[in-house]
């Protein structure tokens, strides 16, 4: 290929990534971009979308960002944006930024170090009184696990727990007996779980919230917030709701932690006051559907990247997605303008 395009590399993302490859696409009128793809896998999904896609191999820590530094000059990367290992990356920014590639990383090696460590971040948070945060406690092993469930057991009907370092909802489970229901799991099993597998490392045991959750796609530069879509989950339907409070929030966390680029924060209601559940340094699983709003995160991400602005439509709010429609009309290769069932609320 020659190089008189920009080439945008994307590292390992979860099939989503494709969906933000695309939207990258519809706007690039001028066909200025190339997009380069690198997974574990053979994804189809990737292959057919990219204008270069490599395997990877299953490396990490130094090792892999000698193989991300190496893939870059081989192929004249101009932007990474990364998703697998994105803390380890995010700690050699500097050797990326001294081959003039630049990377698309929300907050500073400080700042997404506090993130991922639930723990630590919900300390922030409580210290700045960004947002109210659950009843919780960070145990490590089945005798602290056992010892703070019971407490906390006294003043809270049902509770959950995940490691403090994780990602998505993998290994999140609410601690409940009826285990046909994922991701309940039985006391008994919490505890065999606990000893056999996660006796190295920091739970964060907390009170299981059943209120409305909200997801928040939020477009930010360097510490103010351009632009944030609150998602409110009811079973398979996404609302993109004109929040004020949450939007409020948003302001809040992105100027605490000086925020930049796409993110994506998490909340739960609680009697009517919503919660932080936690807060994700890089584009969202259901960033899609925030697009429908008319901001298409990822170019406006990459627009400030490049030029420290961007420009987007008013934001539409009202749109309601059943994610469940979508992915079943999917699977049956319905295409995608399709299969988005969406009643417009007008501008809010």
């Amino acid at each position: 290929m020659r190089k008189d395009k920009i080439r945008i590399w994307f590292n390992r993302w979860f099939s989503t990534g494709a969906e933000f490859i695309s939207l990258i696409k519809e706007m690039d009128y001028e066909k200025k971009f190339e997009v380069y793809v690198t997974h574990h896998d053979k994804r189809k999904e990737f292959i057919n979308l990219a204008d270069y896609f490599e395997l990877e191999k299953r490396t990490h820590g130094r090792e892999y960002i000698d193989y991300c530094i190496k893939f870059c000059i081989e192929h004249k990367i101009d932007i990474f944006f990364p998703k697998y290992r994105l803390k380890d990356i995010s700690k050699y920014r500097k050797e990326f930024e001294k081959i003039g590639v630049k990377v698309l990383l929300a907050a500073s090696d400080e700042i997404i170090n506090l993130v991922e460590n639930k723990g630590s971040f919900y300390e922030a948070c409580g210290e700045h009184k960004i947002i109210d945060i659950p009843q919780y406690k960070i145990v490590k092993g089945l005798d602290e696990f056992e010892t703070h469930y019971y407490k906390m057991k006294e003043n809270s009907n049902c509770l959950c727990f995940k490691p403090v370092i994780s990602e998505g909802g993998l290994d999140f489970r609410v601690i409940n007996d009826n285990e046909l229901i994922h991701p309940n799991i039985s006391l008994s099993k919490a505890k065999l779980l606990i000893d056999n597998h996660y006796k190295e490392r920091e739970i964060m045991l907390m009170e299981y919230l059943d209120g409305i959750e909200y997801s928040i796609d939020c477009l930010a530069y360097k510490g103010e917030l351009l632009v944030a879509i609150p998602r409110k989950k009811i079973g398979w339907k996404r609302i993109l709701e004109n929040n004020i409070t949450l939007i409020e929030i948003a302001k809040r966390i992105t100027r605490a932690f000086d925020f930049s680029y796409v993110f994506n924060i998490q909340v739960i209601y609680k009697n009517g006051v919503p919660m932080l559940l936690e807060v994700n340094p890089r584009m969202s699983g259901g960033l899609g559907t925030s697009c429908l709003s008319g901001v298409n995160f990822p170019y406006c991400a990459l627009e400030l990247l490049l030029e420290g602005k961007t420009n987007f439509p008013e934001v539409k709010y009202g749109v309601i997605v059943d994610t469940n429609e979508k992915i079943q009309k999917s699977i049956l290769g319905t295409p995608e303008k399709e299969i988005i069932s969406i009643q417009d609320g007008g501008h809010n």
